[in-house]
């Protein structure tokens, strides 16, 4: 298998979970929501909108938002797939 396609399906099943778990936290149903966002950032690590959506739903539980793989420097990767995503807590 061409190591681009590789890194292309990755991407495609990363932004498949990452829907999955948007739809799941508008719904209200934060537990599958979570869930969802992590299968999302073991496929792509640094994916701003998962990174952001988890610290929306730690604030709706309550939590300290914890850091999840995300440097201090900017990466190529993050400025490229940023989406901006605004949602209201």
């Amino acid at each position: 298998m061409n190591p681009s396609t590789k890194s292309t399906r990755s991407a495609d099943k990363a932004q498949a979970r990452f829907q999955q778990g948007l739809e799941l936290f508008e719904k209200g149903d934060l537990t599958l929501a979570k869930k969802r966002l992590d299968q999302t950032l073991k496929l792509q690590p640094q994916l701003f909108d998962a990174l952001q959506l988890l610290g929306a739903i730690a604030h709706q539980n309550g939590e300290l938002v914890k850091t999840k793989g995300f440097s201090k420097e900017p990466s190529a990767q993050v400025l490229t797939t940023f989406r901006p995503t605004i949602i209201w807590v």
